[in-house]
């Protein structure tokens, strides 16, 4: 396990401050570092940023259906008969 210096060396940092804002909530890291951050913890990173996966999948899933239910909508309305 490595401490909080050690991964802010890691990511190119002198210290661990921009580690600790991470953790605390008070900032995010870029996309960059979130795939080093996973890499040097051999974590996923789904698992590292677990509240913002499941509202970015709760988001997706409730789009989804709005998709599926506007597609319907063209399908249904694309075979009614066309009145001249």
């Amino acid at each position: 396990m490595y401490s909080q210096r050690d991964v802010a060396f890691l990511l190119g940092y002198t210290n661990g401050s921009q580690v600790l804002r991470w953790e605390k909530g008070e900032r995010m890291p870029t996309l960059e570092h979130a795939l080093r951050l996973s890499y040097i913890t051999k974590t996923p990173v789904e698992e590292l940023f677990r509240g913002h996966y499941a509202l970015a999948k709760e988001e997706v899933d409730l789009r989804e259906g709005q998709l599926k239910l506007l597609k319907a909508h063209k399908q249904a309305k694309a075979r009614l008969p066309l009145h001249t």
